[in-house]
This record gives structure tokens, sequence and C-alpha cells, in this order.
């Protein structure tokens, strides 16, 4: 009977241990990579913020605490929306009169065509004037829309108001530091940004004030969305 070399063995044995070593540690970065963009309590915080939009019931008003990391946004995109503004109207003091500085999140393939939407957008960084997301997450949400408020003119386009946003980005903050004035409230530094959810029959809003549906009454507010 032959009798296998032991020195052979070791170093053969040690070899194999070193390759399941760096497989673990790989499959470990990796998983590190994927995960580390948003992290479990954020993720946590937008399925219940989804889970809340999806339970209010009609004529129900609700606040939350909706958890963000930086460079990252939820983007409520209504049947029909196309693109997301997120602006800031300033004073300009050369030719001073107001002119909007405004970067657009463009409706995703995954946000099914006459469905309302809302995304998580994560790892925010700018192209031109287009918001780009590291990864993104949508919600398709078949039974309800976003209502159509009265439109806003953003550098002489006019933008229909049927979607909400919240973003927390240094990347956006500082593109509009140098500007005068107040960040609009979806914007925001602090990682909980309280907002608040309403519904008026199978309409949702999501803002950062007490009353979502603004700016003309619930029944005008629906015609327009009509």
């Amino acid at each position: 009977m032959m009798k296998m070399n032991k020195k052979a063995i070791m170093p053969e044995a040690l070899i194999r241990i070193i390759i399941a070593v760096v497989f673990a540690v790989t499959f470990i970065f990796i998983g590190c990579k994927i995960f580390s963009s948003t992290s479990n309590e954020a993720q946590q915080s937008y399925t219940a913020f989804i889970e809340e939009i999806k339970n209010l019931k009609d004529g129900e008003m609700k606040s939350m605490i909706l958890v963000m990391d930086d460079e990252t946004g939820v983007f409520g995109f209504s049947k029909s929306t196309q693109k997301i503004p997120v602006s800031k109207v300033y004073l300009n003091p050369n030719t001073e009169k107001w002119n909007d500085r405004a970067f657009y999140l463009t409706r995703p393939p995954v946000c099914n065509t006459g469905t309302m939407c809302i995304c998580l957008c994560t790892g925010i960084s700018l192209d031109n004037n287009n918001i780009k997301c590291n990864k993104i997450f949508c919600e398709n949400i078949e039974a309800m829309d976003i209502p159509k408020g009265p439109s806003v003119t953003i550098n002489n386009e006019e933008i229909p108001d049927d979607f909400f946003v919240n973003v927390r980005s240094k990347t956006i903050s500082k593109q509009f530091s140098d500007l005068s004035g107040n960040n609009p409230s979806y914007i925001s530094d602090d990682r909980r940004h309280t907002v608040y959810n309403e519904r008026y029959r199978n309409y949702i809003k999501s803002c950062t004030s007490s009353d979502c549906i603004v700016g003309l009454t619930k029944t005008e507010t629906l015609n327009k969305a009509e």
C-alpha cells in the first residue's frame, strides 16, 4: 500500500484554506458594498412609508418620521409624471429678477406606465441638471394617484404639480448654497424628516406641512387631476 507524504498534504491543505478565506472575504466585501449605500434604519423607514401610503383611509392624514441617509431622496411620481424637479427660486443680484436653479429625476423604467410610483433614490449624484441614483428602489401603486395642483414655472417650463419629493443631499444643497433665501422645506440636512401623508378619495399627497392637498379646494384639485 502506498503511503501519502504528509509533508505534501500540509501545503495542499493550507492552500485550500487560504483560497476559502479569500473567497469569504470577497463575498463579505461585495455584500458590504451592496448594502452600505442605505442603512437598515433608512430601508425600514422607506418600507414603513410605503405601507402607510397604501393603508391610509379616505379623508385620513397622518404624520410620520422619515429616516433618510445622506445622498438619498424619496420621489413620488403620479401616473403621468415624467420628471420631478428639485429646485430653488432665488433673486439674481445682477438682473434683479427671480430665477430658478433646478435638477431633475427622470421617471425610471421600473415605474410602470400609467401607475403611481414611489422611489427611494440612493447615492445621489448630478450629471449637469439631471439627478442620478447609484441605486433606486421603486414601488408601483396601481390603486392610487397623486392629485395635480397648479403648475409651477421653472426656467420658463410649465411643470405639473403632480409629484412629491423629500431629499437629503449635500451634493444638491451645495448647488444652492450660493443662492439667496432658504432652501425649499423638502430639502433638509436632517436625518429625520417629519412628513404628512394625506388621502382624499383615491388620491395621495405627501409633504412637509400639515395640509398636503393645498392651493385649491380638494374638489377643484381633483377636477384638475381628472
